[in-house]
């Protein structure tokens, strides 16, 4: 949502943004401020309250939290002619917010940015009060979803399947991309050694491996591993371990045929509640050619780190199968970028 709030102040627009307190605001939105335009954006965090109670208990607790704050940053709001909601999540918001605009405010349009769906979400909740919760999420959205003024979608299969089991009100499909200017991939293996080597010097200095400092190891090509980067959330819809089986038998085959030369470095970004788990698993495992770090980037590093890496993997298992994660789309938007400077540095060559 906070490059939806970018590009709608980048085309002269007001924006009031609302959201969970915790990672920072991307890097043009927190500079927004300090230009003359300031004013045109407002930004109302909160962090409801987490109670460690259980489920049965803890869910409606919370959720009657984020009602309330919900409710305060609405009445607290700019006035404003549409609010953009993303689901997920939608619960309660999709329900407060249509309440708002129905009876409190009248004039102001609820746009739905469909980027899953959100009862699928419980998909794989096991018990009699998880199969109660995905049921009443599930009739949630079929309910709320026709009363919204209008949506926009990531992938098309996404709104064929809300226009059609939904009733939703159509909309377009706009697929889901960063900025143009977020990935600018080096346009010769010289440069790119160059971006890797200052990478390793500056914002992952303090990152490990077990062949020697990052200064000298990516001094050149010749000398460099081959960098994997792969960013994940640490959930169980994102079974690391289907990489970390693939680098044992790549280890195994390296050892078959006596290379010692190959080496990989493998980069995992992001926080979740699974990754302590797999940590403690590599640091059991015997891999010689390979070194495997986890790390957290700023938002601004991530596709610098893209920028130089010889390969990305994902292995987010959509819920719901139709939607478009960003992190395959954050790749492809860098192999892209990549494609455009292969094809710009041949133009200039027939030039020549």
């Amino acid at each position: 949502m906070q490059y939806h709030a970018l590009s709608l102040l980048q085309n002269n627009m007001h924006v009031h943004l609302m959201g969970y307190a915790g990672s920072p605001l991307i890097a043009p939105l927190a500079n927004w401020s300090k230009t003359k335009n300031a004013t045109t954006l407002t930004v109302d965090r909160f962090a409801p309250r987490n109670f460690k109670l259980p489920s049965i208990v803890r869910l409606p607790l919370r959720l009657i939290s984020i009602t309330f704050f919900l409710f305060k940053a609405l009445f607290t709001s700019p006035k404003f002619d549409a609010i953009i909601l993303q689901n997920p999540p939608v619960i309660p918001s999709l329900a407060i917010v249509l309440f708002f605009t129905k009876f409190i405010r009248f004039t102001p349009s609820v746009i739905v940015d469909w980027h899953n769906l959100g009862f699928t979400m419980f998909a794989d909740s096991k018990g009699v009060v998880s199969t109660l919760i995905k049921t009443m999420a599930y009739f949630y959205e079929l309910l709320l979803t026709p009363r919204a003024d209008g949506a926009f979608y990531v992938t098309r299969r996404m709104k064929d399947f809300v226009c059609d089991k939904f009733n939703g009100s159509g909309g377009a499909v706009l697929y889901d991309c960063p900025p143009r200017s977020m990935f600018s991939p080096a346009k010769s293996i010289a440069e790119r050694d160059k971006l890797r080597k200052s990478m390793f010097s500056t914002v992952l200095a303090n990152i490990p491996n077990k062949w020697n400092s990052a200064e000298s190891l990516y001094a050149s090509a010749s000398s460099s591993p081959l960098l994997l980067v792969s960013s994940t959330s640490w959930t169980p819809d994102e079974d690391f371990s289907i990489l970390l089986d693939a680098l044992i038998i790549v280890q195994a085959n390296l050892i078959q045929l006596n290379d010692n030369t190959t080496k990989i470095q493998l980069l995992v970004t992001g926080k979740g509640p699974q990754k302590q788990m797999y940590e403690e698993r590599i640091a059991k495992m015997n891999l010689p050619n390979i070194s495997i770090q986890t790390v957290w980037l700023e938002t601004e590093d991530y596709p610098k780190l893209l920028s130089v890496a010889d390969c990305g993997v994902c292995l987010h298992t959509s819920t719901s199968g139709i939607d478009l994660p960003m992190k395959v789309v954050d790749m492809y938007d860098n192999e892209r970028a990549k494609r455009e400077n292969e094809n710009e540095d041949r133009s200039n060559e027939r030039r020549k």
